[in-house]
């Protein structure tokens, strides 16, 4: 199998040592610089009190332990809205698996809800003063390239609101990712094993391991804590939800990025654990979900939404995207 690229490779060998001796960082600016691209301030300056980044590590947990105080409730204001419980991706119930939460920076709280309330949710919270977050300038812009992108080929929405000098986002989703096989990890799926953690209603630990499996794999500005959740993940594991997370998988033909996950967590956290069954065969065009860092993102956004989407449904993909293109251009040429 192949394996995933993760950014500041020179650096890696040094990051790896400290997820996995607790080896203190070099003061060194490239591997700082390093540190905090793969968000690892915390397991740095708990390795070293006087690492460069125990300033910067400082601010972000405070902005994650704001995040976490807000949680409820936000969840409250979507649940109340839509009648049903939004369940907490990522976030908050994994920075839990972590030492300490803060060891764990959450830059944003990800609600899923059913994908015919997935308006209503972000409407909810525009009415308790969240501003939707827009940068209209491609498939790869936070926000809407255009109306209607969400639930045709994203898969959520982008809202934030000042909090003091700290900016508290959400993101809806109806979804976990933009690939549309990711559309079986929906809210009906991963509420009904629910379980709660600070309050908060978030996917069961074999579930779990599949979400930050997918997320991780199909992220381009893929992150070290990311691959520390998964290895925090299947260590907590037992037998039966180890090998149920693997079933999970294999139903969904998300078992592919299962393996490219825990070989990740393997190579930069030494995670060591028998696997049941043989590993997967690629899903067509697989590769273009790993192609990170040689192409610009917004040509990777676009190529990652085809491999996602069936040959078939390709004309209609590239229409849409000129027609909204298009639409831009005219619309800022009146402008001018």
């Amino acid at each position: 199998m192949p394996k995933l690229r993760f950014a500041h490779s020179r650096q890696l060998p040094a990051l790896r040592a400290l997820l996995t001796e607790g080896r203190a960082l070099a003061h060194d600016e490239d591997v700082t610089v390093a540190a905090a691209y793969h968000r690892l301030g915390g397991y740095a300056s708990a390795a070293d009190p006087r690492s460069p980044l125990r300033g910067a590590h400082t601010r972000a947990a405070l902005g994650a332990a704001l995040l976490r105080r807000e949680a409820p409730a936000i969840a409250r204001i979507v649940a109340d809205a839509i009648g049903t419980e939004p369940v907490i991706l990522k976030g908050p119930p994994v920075a839990a698996l972590h030492a300490e939460p803060a060891l764990r920076h959450s830059g944003d709280l990800d609600v899923l809800v059913p994908k015919d309330a997935f308006r209503a949710a972000a409407a909810a919270l525009e009415a308790e003063g969240f501003a939707h977050v827009s940068v209209p300038h491609g498939a790869g812009a936070i926000g809407e390239p255009w109306e209607g992108f969400a639930e045709a080929f994203g898969h959520d929405l982008m809202l934030t609101r000042r909090v003091g000098a700290h900016a508290l986002g959400v993101e809806v989703h109806w979804r976990v990712g933009g690939d549309p096989r990711t559309s079986a990890l929906d809210h009906a799926r991963l509420s009904a094993g629910a379980v709660r953690t600070d309050g908060l209603l978030a996917p069961a630990a074999p579930e779990q391991l599949v979400v930050l499996a997918v997320h991780m794999v199909g992220h381009l500005d893929r992150r070290l804590l990311m691959v520390q959740d998964i290895a925090l993940l299947v260590r907590a594991l037992d037998d039966a939800e180890w090998n149920r997370a693997f079933a999970l998988a294999r139903e969904l033909q998300l078992d592919w990025e299962l393996h490219l996950a825990l070989d990740a967590a393997q190579a930069y956290t030494g995670l060591g654990r028998e696997r049941p069954g043989s590993p997967p065969r690629r899903p067509p065009l697989g590769p273009l979900a790993l192609a990170g860092y040689s192409m610009p993102r917004v040509v990777h956004d676009h190529a990652g939404r085809l491999a996602g989407l069936p040959m078939r449904a390709w004309p209609g993909y590239a229409a849409t995207v000129l027609r909204a293109t298009g639409r831009r251009v005219l619309n800022r040429a009146g402008q001018s």
